[in-house]
């Protein structure tokens, strides 16, 4: 198969995952999940920039606008430990994601 065949291929069976995957319900872990998000952007709606403005200014010009990025103690842990991992790997290396 030429390469253009694969990568049609490998489209097709990903598009077939993600229709399948889009089918299944949410767990209960992961609907507690959402509704924890949204009572969290409902508590603080200005701590976020709206869809419609990230939408309208493109997302070349929304990257160069110099917003305050809050994490949540669970993501905080979570961004800590790929930090971590990174410069496990090599000193260094984790400055990147910081």
């Amino acid at each position: 198969m030429s390469i253009e065949d694969r990568l049609a291929l490998a489209q097709r069976l990903w598009d077939s995952v993600v229709a399948e995957l889009e089918r299944q319900p949410l767990t209960p872990e992961q609907r507690a999940e959402l509704e924890r998000r949204v009572a969290a952007a409902d508590a603080n709606p200005d701590a976020g920039i709206p869809w419609e403005v990230i939408r309208a200014a493109g997302a070349s010009e929304v990257a160069t606008v110099s917003l305050p990025i809050i994490f949540l103690p669970e993501a905080r842990a979570e961004f800590d430990d790929a930090y971590g991992l990174y410069e496990g790997q090599q000193a260094g290396l984790g400055e990147g994601i910081r």
